[in-house]
């Protein structure tokens, strides 16, 4: 017969919230609705991810073609399609940042 053995594992308190704080942060970033493909952002959130002004925004879909739904007067955006768009479009410093921050959404 074999010897069992128990492992004893002291936290201190500080231990405990940075464990439970990475778990809450992984918990939350699975389940964002950023991570969810069928999420429309609005003007206020693609603007944030883009780095430009939310006055920008209807710029961006009648000058440039960025894809968008519109509900009334108001502007959804799709991000795999800003995505697509983002790539598809002539690459510059700016763009390549707006790409990273959109993976990392």
């Amino acid at each position: 017969m074999g010897v069992e053995r128990t492992t004893v594992v002291v936290l201190t308190g500080d231990d405990l919230g940075d464990i439970l704080e990475t778990v809450v942060r992984r918990v939350m970033a699975e389940h964002s609705p950023a991570n969810d493909p069928q999420v429309a952002w609005d003007s206020k959130q693609l603007a944030d991810v883009l780095g430009v002004s939310v006055r920008s925004i209807p710029t961006l879909v009648s000058r440039d073609g960025l894809p968008h739904r519109r509900l009334g007067r108001l502007y959804r955006f799709m991000p795999g399609e800003v995505r697509g768009w983002l790539q598809a479009r002539p690459t510059t410093e700016r763009r390549r940042r707006a790409v990273a921050r959109l993976k990392a959404v």
